[in-house]
C-alpha cells in the first residue's frame, strides 16, 4: 500500500482505497471491544482477589480473638443473647463472660460490624461480617461453646459478593 499521492508510470494515482479504509477501522473496532472487554475482566478479578484476601483476614483475625478470650473464660460466666437493636441483628450475635483474670469481655455484631470489648474499651474487629453465632454444642458440658463468622463483602455494583466462613470449637477453662 503506497500511501503518496500523484502519478508514477502509466499515469494512476495511488492511495487508500475505501475497502482498505474500512478494513482497517473494522480491525481497530474489534480490538478495542476485546481490550475494553479484557481490562473490565482484569479489574473484575482484581476486585475479586483483593475481598477475598481481605475477608479471609477478617474472618481469621475475628476468630482467633474469639478463641484466644473464650479459652480463658470462666463457663458459669458465660451469657450468649442476641445483640441490640434486636430487629437488625441475628440471634446468639453477642457473647459476655469473666475471664479468670477478672476481665469483663464482650463481643458482638451490630450489623455488619463485629465489636470486642474489654473492661468498657471498644474495638471494632471487622466492618465485613454478615453473621457470627455462639452456641453451645453439649448443654450438658459447659465448657465447650462452638463460633461460627460468616463475612462477605460487595466487589462492585452492589451485586456480586464474596463470602468467607470459619468456625471453631472453643475449650473454655474448667
Amino acid at each position: 500500500m503506497n500511501l503518496s499521492r500523484g502519478s508514477q508510470g502509466g499515469g494512476k494515482e495511488r492511495g487508500i482505497t475505501l475497502t482498505e479504509l474500512l478494513m482497517v477501522s473494522a480491525i481497530l473496532g474489534f480490538l478495542l471491544t476485546l481490550g475494553a472487554r479484557l481490562f473490565i475482566s482484569i479489574d473484575r478479578y482484581f476486585r475479586l482477589n483483593s475481598a477475598r484476601v481481605e475477608i479471609q483476614r477478617d474472618a481469621e483475625r475475628v476468630t482467633t480473638l474469639v478463641h484466644r478470650y473464650l479459652s480463658k473464660a470462666d463457663p458459669w460466666s458465660v451469657t450468649v443473647d442476641q445483640a441490640f437493636p434486636f430487629n437488625t441483628n441475628p440471634a446468639f450475635s453477642r457473647i459476655q463472660f469473666i475471664t479468670i483474670d477478672g476481665s469483663t469481655v464482650t463481643f458482638w455484631q451490630d450489623q455488619r460490624t463485629f465489636y470486642l470489648a474489654v473492661n468498657g474499651s471498644t474495638q471494632t474487629l471487622s466492618q465485613n461480617v454478615r453473621g457470627v453465632a455462639f452456641v453451645y454444642p453439649d448443654i450438658v458440658k459447659l465448657g465447650d461453646l462452638l463460633f461460627s463468622v460468616t463475612t462477605e463483602k460487595s466487589i462492585g455494583g452492589g451485586q456480586t459478593k464474596t463470602t468467607h466462613t470459619l468456625q471453631s470449637r472453643i475449650r473454655m477453662v474448667n
